[in-house]
């Protein structure tokens, strides 16, 4: 029966899958290019590197020959074709003054796109087109995948109930009013996520679902016979309190026990006094509170990268405050504050030591500082960041931040560039190689969208603001889920998209 949804699915030259989460739309893509004879790869399109590590784990899964597909974001997509054809000083500046690279980028692309040369060569280098997670498509971007449609086969994937980014302004794809040209198929009624791990679990989320799509409010109950379970919530004054993990942290032990991997959500919100929580600073913090365990995701191009490599900048050309900037820079890396403290004096020189061991370490750290003071390059700076965090009770909150500026650093060195530039290239590099995530993770729906994990656990259900996302965060369970909330009977916002004028060519 799939074979012969297959080829009705690739036979129209405008097609769309609609599913819920967990239903086998990654393997329906998968066996899409198992069974294609086409001698040109698929070009295979998604939103987040979350999802293109997904993708890419599935194919490797399947033995599907890497020459049979492209996989990148849309972003990464768009990137590519415009540095190709008009070179990557075309691209936007992508520091933090700049908050519109990926809407110039799109619209940099658009245009060639729309170009007649450039559609013949995509043409001549793609058999046909996949779009995974559809439903998070700006308009944007829909009208720029819309002029490849002519070209080139074009099959959409998604589900509108996990439509959770936010771009401002711009509205998202409307699967009734911009998807008239696509057939819609909807033959994915399965839920193979949970068949073969937790069925009555999934057949929960499912009923949930059904609630969410109404409209209605979603009671919680625990079910621990099929491994739902449903904790208190700390009251407010008690959240940040040491006591207030211990639950949390058996939680976690409990499913590595089982071998199961993982997912810690940290919903984004909004507190009384109007300051955001839940964002990178916010999950490290909990993951401090934790015992450092797990693996903190963040988004690949968080300003906090490029505020680091400007804070290297600064160590370089900033005179006799270079001390300063070096503190800083720890700070903007995140290490741990005890370890700061223990090596170095409130100037940011490092401290005499007298115990033998220390002292060792101590005098290796001046004489890298003076190293570094003598001749301000990228290299002597690599050795002092280097070495300081091999230092005995100096630990890092947020490795990938700290290797990703070592990295730049790095090709500084052997480049000449300025080190921002580099991590800029760093980043478009992860941004096309995409993300390889641990069995232990902490992060938002936004980032661990299309991700699924044996055990979800999602700390404060209760401040979940759209159905959407409540959605997205239980449905990447297979095995296990726990919802830590203060209000067990949920009840969500059902925002629909923003009005908007024009047409789509």
């Amino acid at each position: 029966m799939l074979k012969e949804h297959i080829k009705n699915f690739l036979s129209e030259k405008a097609s769309v899958l609609i599913a819920p989460a967990g239903h086998g739309k990654t393997h329906f893509i998968t066996e899409c290019l198992s069974q294609a004879s086409d001698e040109k790869p698929f070009l295979i399109l998604t939103h987040t590197h979350a999802g293109i590590d997904s993708l890419k784990n599935k194919f490797q899964t399947n033995k599907i020959p890497g020459n049979k597909y492209v996989l990148e974001t849309i972003s990464g997509f768009s990137q590519r074709i415009v540095t190709n054809i008009l070179g990557e000083a075309s691209l936007p500046s992508i520091d933090d003054k700049n908050r519109h690279y990926f809407s110039e980028t799109l619209k940099l692309c658009s245009d060639l796109l729309q170009k007649r040369q450039v559609k013949f060569v995509i043409s001549l280098s793609y058999s046909r087109i996949f779009v995974d997670e559809y439903q998070d498509c700006t308009f944007s971007q829909h009208s720029l995948l819309m002029t490849l449609l002519g070209s080139l086969p074009l099959h959409l994937l998604g589900d509108p109930l996990q439509g959770i980014y936010n771009f401002g302004d711009e509205p998202l794809v409307d699967f009734d009013k911009d998807l008239t040209a696509f057939r819609k198929f909807n033959f994915l009624n399965t839920p193979w996520r949970w068949q073969s791990n937790n069925e009555r679990l999934g057949r929960l989320i499912l009923s949930m679902r059904n609630k969410l799509e109404e409209g209605k409010p979603v009671e919680l109950l625990e079910h621990s016979e099929f491994d739902f379970y449903i904790r208190d919530f700390p009251q407010l004054k008690e959240e940040y309190k040491p006591e207030a993990y211990k639950s949390l942290f058996k939680a976690i032990k409990y499913f590595e026990q089982k071998n199961q991997s993982v997912l810690v959500i940290y919903p984004i919100h909004k507190q009384e006094n109007g300051r955001m929580v839940g964002l990178l600073d916010d999950r490290l913090k909990l993951n401090s509170y934790l015992g450092q365990q797990l693996k903190v995701l963040d988004a690949i191009d968080e300003n906090v990268y490029y505020e680091a490599a400007l804070c290297a900048v600064r160590v370089l050309v900033g005179g006799e405050a270079y001390l300063k900037h070096f503190h800083d820079l720890l700070v903007k890396l995140k290490f741990n504050k005890s370890g700061l403290n223990n090596w170095l004096d409130r100037s940011g020189k490092p401290k005499n030591k007298r115990n033998p061991d220390e002292k060792r370490y101590s005098e290796k750290l001046k004489e890298l500082f003076t190293n570094l003071k003598t001749r301000r390059s990228p290299d002597n700076l690599l050795s002092l960041l280097t070495f300081f965090a091999s230092l005995p009770k100096v630990s890092k909150k947020h490795p990938p931040l700290y290797y990703s500026l070592l990295r730049a650093l790095e090709n500084s060195t052997i480049s000449g560039q300025s080190i921002h530039d580099e991590m800029v290239h760093v980043k478009n590099c992860q941004r096309i190689r995409g993300n390889r995530n641990s069995r232990k993770c902490i992060g938002t729906t936004l980032l661990t969208k299309g991700l699924e994990f044996d055990a979800v656990i999602i700390w404060g259900a209760h401040r979940f603001i759209e159905r959407k996302n409540f959605y997205v965060a239980i449905s990447r369970a297979k095995k296990s889920l726990v919802i830590y909330t203060s209000d067990k009977i949920l009840s969500f916002a059902t925002e629909e998209n923003k009005g908007r004028t024009g047409d789509c060519k």
